[in-house]
């Protein structure tokens, strides 16, 4: 067989088919319907714009064993920027077991075939409409028929257009510029080809979703081609999938497990069942997905787990304060008072290491000045709030202001507005500590708000306070105090938060 008959035969149909081979097994099983949804480094071979949707660094590899002596794999790797989606692929087909006569007498020699590319590929969302996402890939192809090997650049086109959340369509024009090359004496071009493919997700629960997705395909000299598949995907780390296209029915399965993905697909057609295995290993945590970490393990802190956990850091602060590690002891002890607000046993330590902290804080010179400028700076606010509230008593009287606040608490109890009710008497009892009659009203007051409160309330106000907990702990104080605003506003009578509270706006004046 000479080079061009070889050639012929290679690109039976088309010329640079391999190219169009699915480059991974979710896309098989789905009959190659993944022009609109497409989302990784993968995307170079059916959808550059699907580059735009990549959002950690990630690498992935795809082998298929086709008919006999033929194999195919794909490798890419791509990252996310500002700029958008950039990704790299290498893609090889080869096939062996060719035979080749000079003379029809002659002893045949063995020969393969193999065709190859290299691919760099950018997708980017236009800031308006984000609804718009555009794509460019290049590409090398080299063709290898025993030992004439020419090449050719070429390039990919792509768009996805998603008006709603759950319904897109993908537009793909596959060797916008074709890659041209000679064997012998014709150039061979690689064909044109448009994909238009519409994508829509059903969701039957939070648990359960269904992936429907349709692909209209014309090459260039061919006749109009339709595919299409369905995915039925399980919390989204289990997926089955069904697939059907011209060469026959697909099906398959994929897993996630963290960042790991694996795929499957079985292909039937005429010479038997091809069959793909994809990986794709992903790196780092994005934003969404670590709010949605620390929102799932909040969900699950309840007060017995809060309970455990302040044991824990109890335990921790004990081998800290042996070792001498005050600061450490102090912070963890702090942690198991808000974790056990009821424990008051913790403050009592929290005070007797503070005084044994204190105490080390004068061996050290540096630490000491820097403890008695914030101790400085704590007087001269409270020492200047305190003349505020001196003028106030002296301009308005105490008894007088006392007096008035009762009575609007009256008015507001009477219009049912307990919390405001409950406001205006703890702010009457912060000026006038010692007034028992006072601190009565706002203690019963209080008891009426906690007796409102639904076990629905309850368990939400619990969440609440444990996020915040939380944050705090993490050093998000906006966050921590904005949590602690919604508990306040839940439960005015919740003396916890109230406390933790008073901690975040300690920390973030510190802080600034």
């Amino acid at each position: 067989m000479s080079p061009q008959a070889a050639a012929a035969g290679a690109q039976a149909g088309q010329a640079g088919a391999f190219l169009r081979q699915e480059s991974g097994a979710r896309g098989a099983a789905l009959g190659g319907a993944m022009t609109a949804v497409t989302d990784d480094a993968a995307s170079l071979s059916c959808n550059p714009a699907g580059l735009s949707r990549l959002l950690k660094p990630e690498i992935g590899a795809t082998h298929v064993t086709l008919f006999e002596d033929t194999s195919y794999d794909f490798a890419s790797a791509g990252f996310a920027s500002r700029w958008g989606g950039f990704a790299g692929a290498f893609t090889r087909q080869s096939s062996g077991g060719f035979e080749r006569r000079s003379g029809p007498n002659d002893t045949p020699v063995n020969f393969s075939i193999s065709q190859s590319a290299f691919l760099a590929g950018w997708g980017y969302t236009l800031p308006f409409p984000k609804s718009l996402s555009l794509g460019l890939s290049v590409k090398t192809v080299r063709e290898t028929i025993d030992h004439v090997s020419p090449s050719a650049p070429g390039a990919d086109a792509g768009m996805i257009f998603q008006p709603w959340e759950r319904f897109m369509v993908g537009l793909m024009v596959q060797n916008i510029i074709p890659p041209e090359m000679t064997f012998v004496s014709e150039p061979i071009k690689y064909a044109r080809a448009v994909d238009v493919s519409p994508a829509h997700i059903l969701r039957f629960s939070p648990d359960w979703q269904t992936l429907l997705a349709l692909k209209l395909s014309k090459i260039q000299n061919e006749s109009l081609r339709a595919s299409g598949g369905m995915e039925l995907g399980y919390r989204r780390f289990a997926f089955l999938r069904l697939g059907m296209q011209d060469k026959g029915l697909s099906t398959g399965v994929g897993a996630k497990l963290g960042n790991s993905y694996f795929d499957y697909a079985a292909q039937l057609h005429a010479l038997g069942i091809s069959h793909l295995v994809s990986f794709t290993q992903r790196f780092g945590q994005t934003k969404e997905e670590l709010e949605d970490t620390i929102r799932r393990g909040i969900s699950a802190l309840t007060r017995e787990e809060g309970v455990r956990l302040s044991k824990a850091y109890l335990r921790k602060a004990d081998g800290e304060i042996k070792e001498k590690r005050l600061t450490e002891a102090l912070r963890d002890l702090e942690a198991a008072s808000l974790l056990d607000p009821e424990n008051k046993e913790i403050p009592e330590r929290i005070r007797g290491v503070s005084t044994d902290w204190d105490e080390s804080l004068r061996k050290q010179m540096k630490q000491r000045e820097a403890m008695q400028a914030r101790q400085e700076l704590e007087t001269t606010k409270k020492l200047r709030q305190a003349e505020t509230e001196n003028k106030i008593k002296q301009r308005q009287g105490l008894q007088t202001y006392i007096a008035t606040q009762i009575m609007e608490a009256g008015k507001l109890s009477t219009a049912k507005d307990y919390t405001a009710a409950l406001r205006t008497l703890e702010a009457a009892l912060r000026r006038d500590p010692d007034n028992a009659s006072l601190e009565a009203k706002t203690a019963s007051l209080r008891a009426m708000l906690e007796q409102r409160l639904t076990p629905e309330t309850r368990k939400n106000i619990e969440q609440l306070y444990y996020r915040a907990v939380e944050q705090y702990l993490k050093g998000d104080y906006e966050s921590a105090s904005k949590l602690a605003d919604e508990v306040g506003q839940l439960d005015p009578a919740s003396q916890a938060a109230r406390t933790l509270k008073d901690k975040i706006d300690a920390a973030i004046r510190y802080s600034q």
